[in-house]
């Protein structure tokens, strides 16, 4: 959905779709891993790491911080430049 949107240079559909997964009650949900990468490919990075970040940050405020959403996180900051972060 975000490659299509942006396909058809509709940015403001890409801002939507951001809006929305990002306050679903678990950013992203059972498909986060997907949307971080669909919005990287379209050159979304700043909203990939949010998304991401406000998963993490979710988690970390309910306990349920999973391995594989502490691996994402990861690979984000290092792909993103935030390698001291990622450390």
């Amino acid at each position: 959905m975000v490659e299509a949107a942006r396909a058809l240079g509709q940015e403001h559909a890409i801002s939507e779709l951001f809006a929305e997964v990002v306050h679903m009650t678990v950013p992203g949900g059972a498909r986060l891993e997907e949307w971080v990468t669909a919005f990287e490919k379209v050159g979304r990075k700043d909203l990939a790491r949010e998304l991401a970040a406000k998963a993490l940050e979710q988690a970390g405020a309910t306990d349920s911080l999973s391995s594989a959403l502490a691996k994402l996180w990861v690979r984000v900051l290092g792909r993103h430049g935030g390698h001291a972060e990622a450390e």
